[in-house]
């Protein structure tokens, strides 16, 4: 066997709800490579074909990713967690990430 290495992109697109209330959103997630249509969800969910749950969401504005009644500007952060091996991933809204997924393949 060897591993190899599979591209997973995705992106969250934005979010619904009171950003200060963390239980009332729905986020628009984007699976670029598991080609399935974007959907929403809300934390605690699972992102369908993936071990990736919804874990927390800090709500970030502002010039410096700070709070600020001034600036409208959004920089929150959507964490998922891999639900076996714990590591975690921070979508911000509009960039596109790779989270790299290792699979053992017959060796041909």
């Amino acid at each position: 066997m060897r591993l190899e290495r599979i591209p997973f992109r995705l992106f969250l697109q934005r979010y619904e709800g009171d950003p200060k209330k963390p239980d009332t959103l729905s986020f628009l997630i984007h699976t670029v490579d598991l080609k399935q249509p974007a959907s929403f969800l809300k934390l605690g969910d699972m992102i369908l074909g993936t071990r990736l749950k919804l874990q927390t969401f800090k709500y970030l504005s502002g010039p410096h990713g700070r709070p600020q009644d001034d600036d409208d500007a959004d920089y929150s952060e959507l964490t998922l967690v891999n639900i076996d091996t714990k590591q975690t991933f921070v979508l911000k809204i509009g960039p596109l990430i790779d989270i790299p997924i290792i699979r053992e393949v017959p060796i041909k």
